[in-house]
């Protein structure tokens, strides 16, 4: 018995030096974790202009569809008005309140979108800001375009939406 123990400490203080060393792994959320899953599903969103450096170029008031819908860590909205889809990224969520970002660039084209949400039950409100820049073939900035939309949603249809819980009840 003496024996055994005699090895197991030799053996603990050979390979403590090693265990000192080795990396801690660590799990976390991520932030697409965070999203409320009331967030998901259809909206009629109505967009009112709030800034704008160019006024011809951006409409005043737009009434769109969105369709959120999360798969894995990708969360991607589709608007099937103008069957455009694309994916965006969760930068922050706290409460309700969630923060997104969307970044696109092509080599004549740079688009940046933010937007934020706050849910509250089946409707939302939040800001869009989009700025847009285009560019020559020698890659000169010829085009620089910048908007801020209020949002308002409401939901069509989801998990939450009002007509799903008229049907359940």
């Amino acid at each position: 018995m003496r024996l055994f123990i005699a090895f197991l400490f030799l053996i603990m203080n050979i390979f403590s030096p090693y265990a000192v060393n080795a990396e801690v792994l660590k799990g976390g959320i991520s932030a697409v974790d965070m999203i409320p899953d009331e967030f998901y599903g259809t909206w009629s969103v109505i967009s009112t202009r709030i800034e704008t450096n160019n006024e011809s170029f951006f409409k005043e008031r737009t009434s769109d569809i969105w369709i959120l819908q999360r798969a894995g860590n990708a969360i991607t909205l589709t608007n099937p008005a103008t069957l455009a889809t694309s994916t965006i990224s969760v930068d922050e969520v706290e409460n309700n309140t969630a923060k997104f970002s969307r970044v696109s660039k092509n080599k004549y084209e740079d688009e940046t979108e933010y937007v934020t949400i706050t849910l509250n039950d089946n409707t939302f409100i939040g800001e869009d800001a989009l700025e847009m820049k285009k560019f020559s073939i020698d890659n000169k900035l010829i085009e620089h375009n910048i908007v801020k939309y209020r949002l308002e949603g409401k939901k069509i249809s989801g998990r939450n939406a009002i007509l799903y819980k008229t049907i359940r009840e």
